[in-house]
Formats: C-alpha cells, sequence, structure tokens
C-alpha cells in the first residue's frame, strides 16, 4: 500500500509476483527491481480476504492491484485511539497529544490533525495539496501562539510571517536560553523555513517546481511539521511568562 502511493498515477499502481528460483518476488507500483521477496501463497491468501484483486495470472509472474477494502484495511492498521499514526516518533505524538498542547495550540493542533487524517484516509491521492495547506495553517496557528502566550516586544502582526515572529520571541528570552539552546534555535530556524518551503510546494501542488506530487511528499510535510513545531514548543514553553 505504502508503495503504490509513491506513484502518482492510480491506473499505474500494479504489482507483480514473479517466481523464481530463489522464491517470490514482489515488483512494480513504487517497489524497488529486487524486492521485497514474499512467501509462496501470501498474495492468494490476501487475494482471498479481498484485499488485493488479481488481474492477470500469466505464467511464472501474476498482476494484481490493492482493492478499495485493502485500501480500507490499511488505513485501519494505521489508526489508534480514532487518529492517524505513523513515522512520526511517539515522543513527538505524544507531546502533540498532551493536554497542556492542545490547551495552549489548539488550532495549530487542529490543523495539524486534519493534515495528518488526510495523509492516512482512503482518498489521501487526492488530498495531497490540502495536506500542505493544512501544515502550512498548522505552522502558522502555531507561531500565533507562541506569540499570544509570550507577548514578545515589535512583533510582526503578520501571521503568514512565522519566521519574523518566531524569532521575536527567542530574542525575548536570548539572555535566559544562555549559548547551547540559543544555537540550537538558531539552526532550528533553517529547519523551519525548509519545512514552510516544502509546505507551500504541497499546497501548490508543485507546480513551480513542475513535478507531480506523491504521497511521499505528503508524509514528509506532515512528519516534519510534527517535528519542528515540538522542538520549538518544548525549547521556549518553560520560558513563558
Amino acid at each position: 500500500m505504502e508503495a503504490s502511493r509513491t506513484v502518482a498515477d492510480r491506473n499505474k499502481r500494479e504489482f507483480f509476483l514473479m517466481l523464481l528460483e530463489q522464491g517470490a518476488l514482489v515488483a512494480g507500483g513504487g517497489l524497488p527491481h529486487d524486492g521485497p521477496m514474499v512467501a509462496d501463497g501470501d498474495i492468494e491468501v490476501l487475494a482471498a480476504a479481498g484485499l488485493l484483486r488479481i488481474i492477470e495470472d500469466g505464467q511464472g509472474s501474476t498482476r494484481f492491484r490493492v482493492t478499495p477494502e485493502g485500501e480500507r484495511f490499511y488505513a485501519a492498521m494505521k489508526t489508534r485511539a480514532g487518529e492517524p499514526v505513523r513515522e512520526v516518533e511517539d515522543d513527538v505524538r505524544g507531546y502533540l497529544d498532551s493536554e497542556p498542547f492542545r490547551s495552549r495550540y489548539g488550532a495549530a493542533y487542529q490543523s495539524f490533525a486534519e493534515a495528518e487524517r488526510m495523509l492516512w484516509g482512503r482518498d489521501s491521492q487526492k488530498q495531497l495539496t490540502a495536506v500542505g495547506h493544512h501544515a502550512r495553517e498548522a505552522l502558522q496557528a502555531f507561531a500565533t501562539g507562541l506569540v499570544e502566550r509570550h507577548q514578545p516586544p515589535a512583533v510582526n502582526s503578520n501571521p503568514t510571517h512565522t519566521l519574523d515572529r518566531l524569532s521575536a520571541v527567542v530574542q525575548m528570552h536570548r539572555p535566559t536560553l544562555g549559548d547551547r539552546r540559543t544555537d540550537f534555535l538558531d539552526a532550528l530556524f533553517g529547519y523551519w523555513r525548509e519545512v514552510v518551503n516544502i509546505a507551500q510546494r504541497q499546497e501548490h501542488g508543485g507546480q513551480k517546481e513542475g513535478e507531480s506530487l506523491v504521497w511521499e511528499d505528503a508524509r514528509r510535510v506532515v512528519l516534519h511539521t510534527a517535528v519542528v513545531i515540538v522542538e520549538v514548543a518544548r525549547t521556549l514553553d518553560p520560558l513563558a511568562p
């Protein structure tokens, strides 16, 4: 399922099971040419469960696709306590889900949760630009919440200028932060800027670059939006007035 989502054209999301001397090999649909190897009979079992549909069974190879039921089953597997999850580290996810973060940055949390829900939803391929939109909204809402919580002087009032607003909060606490945390936050600015850039690219469908978006692009946006927000919050929230 994850390999198929790397292929933008749904009509090309087909796989081939080839029986070789060393075993059964699955190829196609975004998978590398040399794997993975699977156990004999796995494809037939998944097809019998309705998760795969065998299109053609030729000499020495079988062509198949993931069914809508397979997509629903995959989404259910990736759902825990009603919220989609995947490669976001447990501590990052736990921090975002914590009551303090949700109460302080409710708008940011809701936007991020919507981006994540779309990422793992059955129609995620149709929601790729929407994922970028909600991720960008999460970053803006978090920066706004941070400004409201810390009240830095002379802050940029434009909510889209997230880096300026974040910098104002850091400058406010620079004497307290010390060299180690200040250096870390200075480096984090570059990370934040790149996350904003990939979120904007996602929202605009990669038109400027002339590249079609795939599911992996959306996964990257959601993951790094979560990480950068949590790292900033963990560093600055303890210093809030």
